[in-house]
């Protein structure tokens, strides 16, 4: 159930708290292309701990990837990376 994950680069620690989460795995397959393409674009930027991002903001990776990206969008994106980078909590600061 959780193959897609994996293929995502999500590590198995971080999948097993995910799956702590009531019902969020079932939303998360349901939605699993656009998870794997969310994973990819982050790393693409330059995003380094998407495990902890991924834990902190779960219900992020239901969006688009193109929503993402209008999020990102708004921002100087190495400027909004490098925060990012510093602390994961700095994720908040695109849908403010």
């Amino acid at each position: 159930m959780a193959d897609f994950l994996v293929v995502a680069g999500i590590s198995n620690d971080t999948i097993k708290k995910l799956k702590e989460i009531s019902g969020l795995m079932f939303s998360l397959e349901s939605n699993k292309d656009e998870v794997i393409g969310i994973c990819n674009y982050l790393r693409r930027i330059g995003i380094k701990d998407i495990d902890s991002i991924i834990l902190y903001r779960p219900y992020m990776f239901l969006e688009t990837e193109s929503s993402i990206n209008y999020f990102f969008n708004k921002f100087n994106l190495e400027e909004m990376v490098s925060k990012i980078n510093e602390d994961t909590e700095n994720i908040d600061l695109l849908f403010e």
